[in-house]
Protein backbone atom coordinates (compact mmCIF):
# COMPACT_ATOMS: atom_id res chain seq x y z
CA UNK A 1 0.00 0.00 0.00
CA UNK A 2 2.89 2.38 0.77
CA UNK A 3 4.47 1.87 -2.45
CA UNK A 4 1.28 2.15 -4.55
CA UNK A 5 0.91 5.96 -2.36
CA UNK A 6 4.30 6.54 -3.24
CA UNK A 7 4.24 5.58 -7.23
CA UNK A 8 0.89 7.54 -7.41
CA UNK A 9 1.78 10.75 -5.57
CA UNK A 10 5.25 11.46 -6.00
CA UNK A 11 6.52 12.02 -9.79
CA UNK A 12 10.17 10.64 -8.71
CA UNK A 13 8.71 7.41 -7.48
CA UNK A 14 6.64 7.05 -10.66
CA UNK A 15 9.39 7.36 -12.94
CA UNK A 16 11.77 5.26 -11.07
CA UNK A 17 8.84 2.58 -11.10
CA UNK A 18 8.11 2.81 -14.38
CA UNK A 19 11.78 2.64 -16.41
CA UNK A 20 13.11 0.39 -13.44
CA UNK A 21 10.22 -2.51 -12.37
CA UNK A 22 6.96 -2.11 -14.58
CA UNK A 23 4.29 0.57 -16.65
CA UNK A 24 2.87 2.75 -13.62
CA UNK A 25 -1.20 1.97 -14.14
CA UNK A 26 -3.50 3.66 -11.47
CA UNK A 27 -4.05 1.12 -8.51
CA UNK A 28 -8.02 1.03 -10.16
CA UNK A 29 -6.80 -0.42 -13.50
CA UNK A 30 -4.76 -2.58 -12.19
CA UNK A 31 -5.97 -6.29 -13.31
CA UNK A 32 -3.06 -8.47 -13.51
CA UNK A 33 0.18 -9.10 -11.09
CA UNK A 34 2.29 -6.41 -10.59
CA UNK A 35 6.19 -6.40 -10.60
CA UNK A 36 8.59 -5.83 -7.48
CA UNK A 37 11.94 -5.53 -7.63
CA UNK A 38 14.55 -5.83 -4.90
CA UNK A 39 18.07 -4.70 -4.83
CA UNK A 40 20.69 -6.23 -2.79
CA UNK A 41 23.81 -5.10 -2.34
CA UNK A 42 26.55 -8.02 -2.76
CA UNK A 43 30.20 -8.06 -3.61
CA UNK A 44 30.99 -6.68 -7.17
CA UNK A 45 33.65 -9.56 -7.85
CA UNK A 46 34.16 -12.40 -5.98
CA UNK A 47 34.64 -16.12 -6.98
CA UNK A 48 32.07 -17.36 -3.86
CA UNK A 49 28.76 -15.72 -6.14
CA UNK A 50 29.68 -18.99 -8.22
CA UNK A 51 27.89 -20.98 -6.02
CA UNK A 52 25.46 -18.00 -4.25
CA UNK A 53 23.48 -17.72 -7.45
CA UNK A 54 22.45 -20.98 -8.03
CA UNK A 55 21.97 -21.82 -4.00
CA UNK A 56 19.45 -18.85 -3.83
CA UNK A 57 17.39 -20.03 -7.14
CA UNK A 58 17.21 -23.02 -6.69
CA UNK A 59 17.15 -23.30 -2.66
CA UNK A 60 15.94 -19.85 -0.96
CA UNK A 61 13.50 -19.58 -3.84
CA UNK A 62 11.91 -22.69 -3.10
CA UNK A 63 11.67 -22.45 0.84
CA UNK A 64 9.87 -19.16 0.25
CA UNK A 65 5.77 -19.17 0.87
CA UNK A 66 4.28 -17.27 -1.88
CA UNK A 67 1.46 -17.41 -4.28
CA UNK A 68 1.59 -18.92 -7.59
CA UNK A 69 1.16 -16.10 -9.20
CA UNK A 70 4.24 -14.69 -8.20
CA UNK A 71 7.34 -15.71 -9.97
CA UNK A 72 10.88 -14.64 -8.51
CA UNK A 73 14.23 -14.08 -10.48
CA UNK A 74 17.43 -13.07 -9.39
CA UNK A 75 18.76 -10.67 -11.77
CA UNK A 76 21.65 -7.62 -11.79
CA UNK A 77 25.29 -7.04 -13.73
CA UNK A 78 27.24 -10.01 -12.05
CA UNK A 79 24.01 -12.03 -11.99
CA UNK A 80 24.04 -11.69 -15.73
CA UNK A 81 27.82 -12.20 -16.55
CA UNK A 82 27.74 -15.52 -14.66
CA UNK A 83 24.39 -16.54 -16.60
CA UNK A 84 26.33 -15.44 -19.40
CA UNK A 85 29.04 -17.71 -18.71
CA UNK A 86 27.08 -20.79 -17.87
CA UNK A 87 25.44 -21.06 -21.12
CA UNK A 88 28.82 -20.18 -22.95
CA UNK A 89 30.61 -23.17 -21.33
CA UNK A 90 27.35 -25.02 -21.84
CA UNK A 91 27.00 -24.43 -25.45
CA UNK A 92 31.06 -24.41 -26.34
CA UNK A 93 31.67 -27.63 -26.92
CA UNK A 94 28.74 -27.64 -29.59
CA UNK A 95 30.25 -24.59 -30.98
CA UNK A 96 33.87 -26.39 -31.10
CA UNK A 97 32.15 -29.40 -32.93
CA UNK A 98 29.86 -28.07 -35.30
CA UNK A 99 32.72 -25.22 -36.82
CA UNK A 100 35.29 -28.13 -36.85
CA UNK A 101 33.33 -30.73 -38.87
CA UNK A 102 31.99 -27.94 -41.14
CA UNK A 103 35.57 -26.52 -41.73
CA UNK A 104 36.51 -29.96 -42.24
CA UNK A 105 33.75 -30.80 -44.95
CA UNK A 106 34.63 -27.50 -46.86
CA UNK A 107 38.11 -28.60 -47.08
CA UNK A 108 37.04 -32.46 -47.98
CA UNK A 109 35.05 -31.13 -50.91
CA UNK A 110 37.02 -28.60 -52.17
CA UNK A 111 40.16 -31.28 -52.54
CA UNK A 112 37.71 -33.58 -53.58
CA UNK A 113 39.34 -36.19 -50.72
CA UNK A 114 38.19 -38.14 -48.20
CA UNK A 115 41.36 -38.41 -45.68
CA UNK A 116 42.85 -35.23 -46.46
CA UNK A 117 40.85 -33.65 -43.65
CA UNK A 118 41.92 -36.40 -41.11
CA UNK A 119 45.68 -35.39 -42.24
CA UNK A 120 44.35 -31.55 -41.24
CA UNK A 121 42.86 -32.22 -38.29
CA UNK A 122 46.44 -33.93 -36.56
CA UNK A 123 47.87 -30.39 -38.03
CA UNK A 124 45.41 -28.47 -35.70
CA UNK A 125 45.77 -30.22 -32.73
CA UNK A 126 49.68 -29.15 -32.28
CA UNK A 127 49.01 -25.29 -32.72
CA UNK A 128 45.73 -25.68 -30.89
CA UNK A 129 47.49 -27.15 -27.74
CA UNK A 130 50.80 -25.33 -28.04
CA UNK A 131 49.13 -22.17 -28.21
CA UNK A 132 47.33 -22.23 -25.36
CA UNK A 133 49.19 -24.08 -23.53
CA UNK A 134 51.89 -21.76 -23.86
CA UNK A 135 49.61 -18.90 -23.18
CA UNK A 136 48.37 -20.71 -18.92
CA UNK A 137 52.18 -21.01 -18.46
CA UNK A 138 52.84 -16.63 -19.08
CA UNK A 139 49.39 -15.69 -18.05
CA UNK A 140 48.44 -18.36 -15.32
CA UNK A 141 52.14 -19.84 -14.31
CA UNK A 142 53.44 -16.61 -14.49
CA UNK A 143 56.99 -17.91 -16.39
CA UNK A 144 57.70 -14.55 -18.10
CA UNK A 145 56.92 -12.54 -14.69
CA UNK A 146 60.86 -11.79 -14.38
CA UNK A 147 60.74 -9.65 -17.12
CA UNK A 148 58.68 -6.86 -15.78
CA UNK A 149 57.13 -6.20 -18.95
CA UNK A 150 52.75 -6.03 -18.31
CA UNK A 151 52.17 -7.69 -21.18
CA UNK A 152 54.19 -10.53 -20.71
CA UNK A 153 52.79 -11.20 -16.62
CA UNK A 154 49.94 -12.88 -15.43
CA UNK A 155 47.48 -10.64 -14.29
CA UNK A 156 46.52 -10.40 -10.10
CA UNK A 157 43.99 -13.07 -10.86
CA UNK A 158 46.28 -15.65 -12.61
CA UNK A 159 43.62 -16.44 -14.70
CA UNK A 160 42.43 -15.56 -18.18
CA UNK A 161 39.17 -13.71 -18.88
CA UNK A 162 36.77 -16.18 -19.48
CA UNK A 163 35.14 -15.02 -23.24
CA UNK A 164 39.05 -14.84 -24.36
CA UNK A 165 39.89 -18.67 -25.55
CA UNK A 166 36.28 -19.17 -26.67
CA UNK A 167 36.47 -16.10 -28.73
CA UNK A 168 40.08 -17.07 -29.68
CA UNK A 169 39.17 -20.60 -30.74
CA UNK A 170 37.58 -19.44 -33.53
CA UNK A 171 40.02 -16.96 -34.64
CA UNK A 172 42.86 -19.43 -34.38
CA UNK A 173 40.72 -22.20 -36.54
CA UNK A 174 41.07 -19.90 -39.01
CA UNK A 175 44.29 -18.85 -38.66
CA UNK A 176 45.62 -22.56 -38.45
CA UNK A 177 43.16 -23.81 -41.56
CA UNK A 178 44.02 -20.89 -43.88
CA UNK A 179 48.12 -21.76 -44.74
CA UNK A 180 47.06 -25.62 -44.04
CA UNK A 181 45.31 -25.57 -47.16
CA UNK A 182 47.17 -23.33 -49.39
CA UNK A 183 49.94 -25.93 -49.20
CA UNK A 184 47.76 -29.06 -49.17
CA UNK A 185 46.05 -27.98 -52.47
CA UNK A 186 49.53 -27.12 -54.41
CA UNK A 187 50.54 -30.56 -53.32
CA UNK A 188 47.48 -31.94 -54.05
CA UNK A 189 47.90 -30.16 -57.85
CA UNK A 190 51.79 -31.68 -58.34
CA UNK A 191 50.79 -34.96 -57.08
CA UNK A 192 47.70 -34.66 -59.56
CA UNK A 193 50.27 -33.56 -62.25
CA UNK A 194 52.39 -37.14 -61.80
CA UNK A 195 54.93 -36.14 -59.15
CA UNK A 196 55.56 -38.55 -56.55
CA UNK A 197 54.44 -37.75 -53.15
CA UNK A 198 57.71 -36.53 -51.80
CA UNK A 199 58.21 -34.03 -54.56
CA UNK A 200 54.88 -32.65 -54.70
CA UNK A 201 55.31 -32.01 -50.54
CA UNK A 202 58.93 -30.45 -51.55
CA UNK A 203 57.46 -28.47 -54.84
CA UNK A 204 54.62 -27.68 -52.53
CA UNK A 205 56.41 -26.18 -49.85
CA UNK A 206 58.76 -24.46 -52.01
CA UNK A 207 56.62 -22.54 -54.31
CA UNK A 208 53.98 -21.27 -50.92
CA UNK A 209 56.69 -21.28 -48.23
CA UNK A 210 57.80 -17.43 -49.46
CA UNK A 211 54.37 -16.04 -49.17
CA UNK A 212 53.34 -18.04 -46.40
CA UNK A 213 56.47 -16.93 -44.58
CA UNK A 214 56.11 -13.09 -45.33
CA UNK A 215 52.24 -13.25 -45.04
CA UNK A 216 52.78 -14.66 -41.09
CA UNK A 217 55.02 -12.24 -40.09
CA UNK A 218 53.17 -9.36 -41.56
CA UNK A 219 50.07 -11.06 -39.42
CA UNK A 220 52.19 -10.97 -36.78
CA UNK A 221 53.40 -7.73 -36.68
CA UNK A 222 49.62 -6.64 -36.67
CA UNK A 223 48.45 -8.43 -33.85
CA UNK A 224 51.62 -7.40 -31.64
CA UNK A 225 49.65 -3.78 -31.51
CA UNK A 226 47.34 -5.24 -28.76
CA UNK A 227 50.41 -6.08 -26.92
CA UNK A 228 50.86 -1.91 -26.74
CA UNK A 229 47.63 -1.61 -25.06
CA UNK A 230 47.05 -1.14 -20.85
CA UNK A 231 44.58 -4.00 -21.06
CA UNK A 232 45.45 -7.44 -19.68
CA UNK A 233 42.78 -8.72 -22.03
CA UNK A 234 44.56 -7.25 -24.97
CA UNK A 235 47.30 -8.44 -24.11
CA UNK A 236 45.77 -12.43 -23.51
CA UNK A 237 44.05 -12.08 -26.91
CA UNK A 238 47.29 -10.39 -28.72
CA UNK A 239 49.92 -13.45 -27.14
CA UNK A 240 47.09 -16.41 -28.63
CA UNK A 241 47.11 -14.28 -31.76
CA UNK A 242 50.62 -14.01 -32.36
CA UNK A 243 51.98 -17.06 -31.22
CA UNK A 244 49.34 -19.21 -33.14
CA UNK A 245 50.40 -17.60 -36.11
CA UNK A 246 54.13 -17.66 -35.44
CA UNK A 247 53.84 -21.56 -34.85
CA UNK A 248 51.76 -22.24 -37.50
CA UNK A 249 54.44 -20.28 -40.08
CA UNK A 250 57.25 -21.58 -39.03
CA UNK A 251 56.93 -24.77 -37.07
CA UNK A 252 53.53 -26.56 -38.50
CA UNK A 253 53.70 -25.59 -42.23
CA UNK A 254 57.77 -26.66 -42.38
CA UNK A 255 57.67 -29.59 -40.03
CA UNK A 256 54.27 -31.47 -39.40
CA UNK A 257 51.97 -30.69 -42.73
CA UNK A 258 54.98 -32.35 -44.33
CA UNK A 259 55.22 -35.42 -42.33
CA UNK A 260 51.54 -35.90 -42.22
CA UNK A 261 51.37 -35.42 -45.67
CA UNK A 262 54.12 -37.87 -46.34
CA UNK A 263 51.59 -41.10 -44.74
CA UNK A 264 49.17 -43.10 -47.26
CA UNK A 265 49.93 -41.38 -50.44
CA UNK A 266 47.30 -43.35 -52.50
CA UNK A 267 44.76 -43.82 -50.22
CA UNK A 268 45.59 -40.63 -48.51
CA UNK A 269 43.75 -39.05 -51.86
CA UNK A 270 40.82 -41.10 -51.84
CA UNK A 271 38.05 -40.75 -53.87
CA UNK A 272 40.41 -37.98 -55.78
CA UNK A 273 42.75 -40.03 -58.14
CA UNK A 274 46.10 -39.08 -58.34
CA UNK A 275 48.92 -41.11 -60.90
CA UNK A 276 50.18 -44.45 -59.17
CA UNK A 277 52.61 -45.14 -62.18
CA UNK A 278 55.52 -43.34 -63.78
CA UNK A 279 55.94 -40.85 -61.40
CA UNK A 280 57.69 -37.90 -61.77
CA UNK A 281 60.47 -36.40 -59.46
CA UNK A 282 60.85 -32.96 -58.49
CA UNK A 283 63.00 -32.38 -61.35
CA UNK A 284 60.21 -33.53 -64.01
CA UNK A 285 62.22 -36.76 -64.73
CA UNK A 286 60.03 -39.81 -65.13
CA UNK A 287 60.58 -42.85 -62.75
CA UNK A 288 62.94 -45.03 -65.51
CA UNK A 289 64.71 -42.35 -66.41
CA UNK A 290 65.68 -41.59 -62.67
CA UNK A 291 69.32 -42.43 -62.46
CA UNK A 292 70.98 -43.76 -59.43
CA UNK A 293 72.88 -41.44 -57.14
CA UNK A 294 76.08 -40.94 -56.32
CA UNK A 295 75.97 -43.80 -53.28
CA UNK A 296 74.11 -46.60 -55.86
CA UNK A 297 70.39 -45.64 -54.71
CA UNK A 298 67.71 -44.50 -56.12
CA UNK A 299 66.91 -40.64 -55.64
CA UNK A 300 63.38 -40.69 -53.85
CA UNK A 301 62.59 -37.16 -55.11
Amino acid sequence: ERVMELITTDDVYKVMWTQQVSPYMPPANITSPISARINIILPFFTEDLGDFLPNVRNKAFGAIEKPDSITLHLAGYKASEIDTIEASKEKFPLMLSVTTVVVLAIVAILLRSAFVPIRLLLTLIFPMAATFGLAVLVYQKGILDWTGISAFSAPEAAAFYWDIPIFAFVVLLGLALDYDVFIISRIAEFREKGYRNEAAIVLGLYETGPVITAAGVIMALSFAALMTLKSAAAHQTGWLLISSVLIDTFIVRSLIVPCVMAFADTIGWWPRHVPTDNLMDIHGSRAENVGSTQYGTTNPY
